[in-house]
């Protein structure tokens, strides 16, 4: 990734950050730190779905604000264009569900899910932590 895709980036995943229920009042959960920095490493290591399918499962709908692995992939979600649509993904389902029909474009899609959790990351970070 240059520098200026980085820049891009990191601007868009503080707009979609700031859109999510993940921060609060320049706020974030410590714990959302981790999971952001482990998705990336996640779908290198374990490849698309495998990392997809992980933190999407991790959602408690009895407490839906709790921090989850899910929320940081709606985030990342809606930071990739949908091919088909020509769009952003809405939230996790939907990239999950491209990613599982479209196997021919899991090279490209891993590398959007890589670079877009690799600055949401940095991103997280400038935020208080607490």
């Amino acid at each position: 990734m240059n520098k200026t895709r980085n820049n891009e980036l990191i601007r868009l995943a503080d707009k979609k950050l700031n859109a999510s229920k993940i921060l609060n009042n320049g706020n974030i959960a410590e714990t959302y730190d981790g999971k952001t920095a482990a998705l990336s490493v996640s779908v290198a290591m374990s490849d698309l779905l495998p990392a997809l399918a992980i933190y999407y499962q991790d959602y408690d709908a009895k407490h839906p604000d709790a921090p989850c692995r899910r929320s940081v992939l709606d985030v990342v979600a809606t930071m990739i264009t949908d091919p088909d649509k020509n769009e952003t993904f809405h939230d996790a389902k939907g990239l999950l569900e491209y990613a599982i029909k479209h196997p021919e474009k899991h090279k490209d899609l891993k590398r959007e899910v890589i670079d877009c959790s690799i600055a949401l990351k940095q991103v997280v970070r400038t935020y208080n932590l607490v």
